[in-house]
């Protein structure tokens, strides 16, 4: 039995949800006035939850990563509660470093699949996506170091 609409899915996509959630922060992001407001870092955090599920999906690297995303999440959620210096720069550095091995998961699961599929699409989508936020925390990185720049 089928489980979509759509004709090459014969189970659930799960990068269809990472991208899901991934268009909502894009449209939700810009309307919120304050950067550090709750609603964003929950959509953010929906990406961390939602990308480690997708990304540690059948990979010899789930705990390692689900283990960088907890570390992530504690440390996100503690620069929003407590004085954010004291905490930016580990955020930052922790949320390129969750990026980048989302990256590499995402693009290693792309290369062990024998053919094209929705799922797969979704994944290079969604990979490309990951690059282009991944690029804005590693400019926030260097401007944390060189602010003139």
């Amino acid at each position: 039995m089928r489980y979509s609409l759509i004709p090459s899915t014969q189970s659930a996509p799960h990068y269809g949800v990472l991208l899901s959630v991934l268009l909502i922060l894009w449209l939700v992001a810009p309307l919120v006035p304050d950067r550090t407001d709750y609603v964003v870092e929950f959509f953010f955090d929906l990406v961390l939850i939602t990308g480690a599920y997708s990304a540690a999906w059948r990979s010899r690297h789930r705990v390692p990563f689900l283990s960088l995303t907890a570390v992530t999440l504690a440390t996100r959620w503690t620069n929003m509660i407590v004085d954010p210096s004291e905490f930016s720069l580990v955020s930052v550095a922790l949320v390129l470093a969750w990026l980048v091995y989302a990256i590499g998961l995402i693009i290693a699961a792309l290369f062990r699949m024998q053919r094209v599929s929705t799922n797969a699409i979704l994944a290079a989508i969604v990979a490309y996506a990951l690059a282009a936020i991944a690029f804005m925390f590693s400019f926030e990185l260097i401007m944390w170091f060189e602010p003139d720049s």
